[in-house]
């Protein structure tokens, strides 16, 4: 039998940061040039300390094209998977783009947390020889296709309420952002989950996540920058050891989460058919 769940993590809401977090939340979706500031940034901003550093050391990497190009492979890695995988509820036609927008932000996301997860053990990129066109500067803007803003509901409808929590008590770690954003659309939601719940058991959706996390450390091989978030590093910023630890804890247990949110997102998606309304 699978063991007890651990307990929700906390995160800070985009609403609630105030002062250096809420510039360092501005500076991450700006930097990433995400349409959100994803979840794992705000279960780190718990540490405002260990979040701080940890952009200052992201920022030179996820600023060059070397960092859009490689999400780009993770996006159409999972992609790939998920096509292999069963049909998926139909989406409807107003959610069908922030599905896409997720799909991008999560392929990001996964890449930031496995530079962040290695760099807090000390690993350091091998600063292989790039192109000059690897390390110049990404383009500032988003893809066309993807939404500028994605705005998660304040309150959601009753229903899309239960099942975020549902999720929440399932897996021990707060609903994606992909869940939280088409919580908008509660009747979808609700199909969206059981049968995704149920994807999870197969074998193939198990072994896309390995393959999405292996690929995450191929591409941090060859960052073009080093990041430092050694122990060393942290406890000159005035983290203690059990705030290490804790950070530990949330990195490992993060990068587990966004590579499983990123081929669900992906599977909802592309992997089922338009609703033509919604």
């Amino acid at each position: 039998m699978p063991g007890p769940v651990a307990p929700v993590v906390r995160e800070l809401a985009d609403a609630e940061a105030t002062g250096p977090i809420a510039t360092a939340y501005a500076d991450l979706k700006a930097g990433l040039r995400l349409p959100y500031v994803g979840q794992v940034f705000r279960v780190l901003a718990i540490y405002p300390d260990f979040l701080q550093l940890a952009w200052r050391q992201l920022a030179p990497n996820v600023a060059t094209t070397y960092f859009e190009t490689a999400s780009g492979r993770i996006l159409e890695r999972v992609r790939a998977g998920t096509s292999r995988l069963s049909q998926a509820p139909d989406v409807p036609a107003a959610a069908a783009p922030v599905l896409r927008a997720c799909e991008y932000a999560d392929a990001k996301l996964l890449l930031a947390v496995a530079i962040m997860r290695s760099a807090t053990r000390g690993e350091l990129p091998r600063l292989q020889t790039l192109p000059p066109e690897m390390r110049a500067p990404a383009p500032a803007a988003l893809p066309g296709d993807r939404l500028e803003t994605i705005e998660f509901p304040e309150d959601s409808d009753p229903g899309a309420q239960a099942v975020l929590d549902q999720i929440a008590s399932a897996t021990g770690w707060p609903p994606s952002d992909t869940f939280r954003a088409i919580a908008r659309w509660p009747d979808y939601l609700g199909v969206a989950w059981p049968e995704l719940e149920s994807l999870t058991a197969d074998a193939s959706f198990r072994r896309l996540q390995t393959e999405l996390r292996r690929l995450a450390e191929e591409c941090i091989l060859a960052l073009p920058y080093r990041t430092n978030l050694s122990p060393h590093v942290l406890r000159q910023s005035g983290l203690s050891e059990e705030e290490i630890d804790n950070v530990h804890d949330l990195l490992d247990r993060a990068y587990a989460a966004i590579a499983g949110a990123a081929a669900a997102t992906s599977w909802l998606s592309t992997g089922g058919t338009r609703a033509p309304s919604d």
